[in-house]
């Protein structure tokens, strides 16, 4: 499914509607097969388990896709270098972070809701998650290439001529 979605999002959806709606598009697409697998699991439906995993791949493929080439706009040619060393960085770092925070919280929901099974744990982190990527779709809202780069340009410039000066 994440191939598929890189796949499609590079040929066809981003060229079509742009890099900003694409990763609209993957944020709506990640929230919705997560609530899927919550709903697929609390139900206990391990048929339908398939075909959710298939579509959150999917979903992950656009978002990365977007994520990255949305990331290329927000880079000036003299910091791409720069820029580009920093999200591997974050990319790390969240993923680390990820997995204990993930790993905590399924304890957590284990904990809180004992005879609710395996899926209390699992319930919390996806929903979690849920919340995360409308936190991710309001930052994307408010989001201006144009405005990034001429602010980037401009502190750039100060702090090149800071280091001219002294």
């Amino acid at each position: 499914g994440t191939l598929v979605g890189l796949l499609l999002a590079g040929w066809f959806i981003t060229p079509k509607l742009g890099k900003l709606a694409t990763a609209r598009l993957g944020c709506w697409m990640v929230m919705g097969s997560l609530f899927l697998l919550v709903i697929s699991g609390w139900q206990q439906a391990s048929g339908l388990l398939p075909l959710v995993m298939v579509l959150f791949g999917f979903a992950a493929g656009v978002g990365t896709n977007s994520a990255l080439t949305l990331m290329l706009d927000l880079t000036l040619p003299a910091m791409a270098g720069t820029f580009v060393g920093i999200w591997g960085l974050a990319q790390a770092l969240s993923r680390g972070m990820g997995k204990v925070v993930g790993g905590g919280l399924l304890d957590l929901g284990r904990q809180l809701l004992p005879n609710a099974g395996p899926m209390a744990g699992y319930g919390l982190v996806f929903s979690i998650e849920i919340v995360v990527m409308a936190g991710a779709l309001i930052v994307l809202n408010q989001l201006s290439v144009g405005q990034f780069r001429e602010s980037t340009a401009q502190r750039l410039d100060m702090v090149l001529m800071a280091e001219i000066d002294g």
